[in-house]
């Protein structure tokens, strides 16, 4: 018996020590597998702060990208209208300088009907009168100091003076004038005369010669017969309408050439 329960006592001593050790064991790999998940999780909540911080800066920079395109629209928005806006200046200028050039070329007709070819030639002509005028001046400034026995000679230059300065206005306000035209109101083919509706107080005078246009084209000439107060009496000059065409109650007349001065006349 004593054998029997020593064996028992051994095995039942290794039985103990056996599961003692299978306990342990299995507490070490409880333990490692606690430190495990810990250190996962702890792996986890870090990439999900960096997944969290991530989506954080796609939001700030959806926001920024968001309100960027609402400035980009509005910008483009803006372009679009500063360029229709340059557009409508650009029809308005082309506009603004056919006028121009229709102006320049209204000038340049009329500088051809003066006998002139350019404004600085009229200037020209101009200076030249003034600068005789003032050799008038000096001459009697000159003639005033020899005395009273050239009294007379001194009125006369005087007077001279005094009716080219007067020339010289009228020339000047001739040439304001001139771009005016008029319209023709009536015709009597049969005796070769115009009524025009414009009279005293116009550019016309009864030596002044009358150009008729019709659509920009001349057609004809006239020559004053009758001023009065409202309007004009002109002849049709003979030879003057091309065949085929005959003058008609709103043709346009001008001045095809002013009247000459006394100014022209010393030119």
């Amino acid at each position: 018996m004593k054998p029997l329960l020593a064996v028992l006592l051994i095995l039942a001593a290794g039985a103990g020590i056996y599961f003692s050790y299978e306990q342990n064991e299995s507490f070490k790999k409880t333990i490692a597998d606690r430190i495990e998940m810990e250190q996962s999780r702890e792996n986890w909540r870090g990439e999900r702060d960096r997944m969290l911080r991530e989506l954080n800066d796609a939001r700030v920079e959806y926001e920024s990208l968001t309100t960027t395109k609402a400035r980009v629209e509005v910008e483009r928005d803006q372009l679009i209208a500063l360029n229709q806006e340059l557009e409508s200046t650009k029809e308005a200028l082309t506009v603004e300088l056919a006028s121009v050039d229709k102006v320049i070329d209204d000038l340049q007709k009329q500088l051809d009907s003066y006998g002139v070819s350019s404004v600085e030639e009229i200037m020209g002509k101009m200076e030249a009168s003034e600068s005789k005028n003032k050799e008038l001046q000096e001459s009697l400034a000159g003639t005033k100091a020899k005395g009273g026995e050239i009294s007379k000679e001194v009125v006369a230059r005087t007077e001279v003076l005094n009716r080219l300065q007067a020339e010289q206005a009228n020339y000047r306000k001739t040439l304001t004038k001139n771009n005016a035209d008029y319209s023709i109101v009536s015709v009597d083919p049969q005796w070769g005369f115009v009524v025009i509706g414009a009279g005293e107080g116009s550019a016309i005078d009864p030596n002044t010669t009358l150009l008729v246009t019709r659509n920009g084209r001349a057609i004809g000439k006239l020559k004053v017969s009758s001023l009065e107060k409202t309007q004009t009496v002109a002849d049709i000059v003979k030879g003057s309408v091309p065949a085929g065409i005959r003058i008609q109650p709103g043709d346009r007349v001008q001045l095809l050439s002013p009247r000459e001065t006394a100014v022209q006349a010393s030119l």
